[in-house]
């Protein structure tokens, strides 16, 4: 399938060049730097995936040997002292999933937190506030050091334009597609939230970046550009009579949606109120709390990335349901609060997934209820 997208996009160059030359942003990248700055991207989400994925399995194997209600918080308290003195000695644009900055740089004329410094600050960052237990994503990150890189590369001339804004948006796209494994996704990301306009030359640009960005993470991660089904995960079968109570399931995820994005916004003012910029204060004392927390919970909940997969692959039961999406939510809520570097589309994937759980063993209660696997 790889092969049809590239050869899409290929296809859309004549198209892309008789556009009028007229427009705001005349200058438009290339298609090969617009891939070059994919795999470059793709590079740096991959570095970041691996640093999380090192220090995550140290501190399980820690905790395997060490009492975990001591070594979690300890590492936990540890990676947000070393993440708030990143941030705040130098680069304080690195808080949070980045997205916000990274729209703010393509609404204006100054690039704010995509720097050199803030490139490789979010890199060392992410690893240690991920990699010490703090439940957020890989996924604000690379889109914030996607961008970085595509911005870093216009100022060496490539992208042909002094600010770059669609060279930027391809470059977080790609940092997108390259944390998912998604190139399409990242592409429409960056359509639909980040630039918010369709023009052929930018659309190709997109494109092609999260094209590269998914090229170097399959060659790297497995080795393959093979993206044959996942064998490990049974199918679906879905009837008609299923589709009310997908419906209500997607109004209840909607309505916890907006929920969750009021008390991130919330959390974010009081921490401001009461810690002000004392970020290795913030941080640490979020990394303690989620130690703690996680310390007293079942194993399983050492490895926040890979919880959801629990829904999917076993019957974890309504007890471990219900305590993963309590637990989730509020230490999300209070780890992103603080301003640690990590984003919310991994947690909020768990989160629903937890949701979606829960809902399915609501035998009765909900219309339909007839999805069910198949070998």
């Amino acid at each position: 399938m790889l092969s049809p997208i590239g050869g899409l996009f290929l296809s859309w160059t004549k198209k892309a060049s008789s556009d009028s030359a007229d427009e705001k942003e005349p200058a438009h990248p290339s298609l090969i730097e617009a891939f070059a700055v994919g795999v470059i991207a793709g590079a740096m989400a991959q570095l970041l995936k691996f640093g999380v994925a090192a220090l995550g399995t140290l501190r399980v194997h820690l905790a395997e040997r060490v009492p975990p209600d001591l070594v979690l918080p300890m590492m936990g308290l540890i990676g947000g002292l070393l993440c708030g003195v990143i941030i705040q000695k130098v680069a304080p644009d690195i808080t949070g999933s980045g997205i916000p900055q990274v729209k703010a740089t393509l609404r204006g004329t100054k690039a704010i937190g995509l720097q050199l410094k803030d490139l490789l600050s979010k890199l060392v960052g992410g690893i240690l506030a991920l990699g010490c237990g703090m439940p957020l994503g890989r996924e604000g990150p690379t889109v914030q050091m996607g961008a970085a890189v595509a911005y870093l590369c216009n100022r060496l001339g490539i992208g042909q334009n002094k600010l770059g804004r669609h060279f930027i948006a391809a470059g977080a796209g790609a940092g997108l597609a390259a944390a998912f494994n998604a190139p399409l996704a990242g592409m429409i990301f960056v359509v639909e939230e980040l630039v918010r306009e369709v023009k052929s030359q930018f659309v190709i640009a997109a494109g092609l970046a999260c094209f590269g960005a998914t090229v170097i993470l399959r060659l790297v991660s497995v080795h393959s550009l093979d993206i044959s089904p996942r064998s490990e995960f049974p199918a679906v079968v879905v009837t008609a009579q299923d589709i009310p109570s997908l419906a209500v399931l997607g109004i209840i995820c909607g309505a916890l949606g907006a929920v969750f994005n009021s008390l991130i916004i919330r959390g974010c003012l009081l921490t401001n109120k009461a810690f002000g910029k004392n970020f290795p204060l913030r941080i640490g004392l979020a990394g303690l709390i989620c130690g703690v927390v996680v310390g007293l919970m079942p194993q399983a909940f050492r490895d926040f990335a890979g919880i959801k997969y629990m829904f999917v692959a076993a019957d974890p039961g309504l007890q471990m349901g219900v305590t993963v999406l309590v637990t989730n939510f509020i230490l999300t809520v209070l780890a992103y609060a603080a301003g640690a570097p990590g984003g919310l589309f991994g947690p909020s994937l768990t989160i629903g997934a937890a949701l979606g759980y829960l809902m399915s063993t609501a035998h009765g209660f909900l219309p339909g209820g007839s999805i069910q696997s198949q070998s």
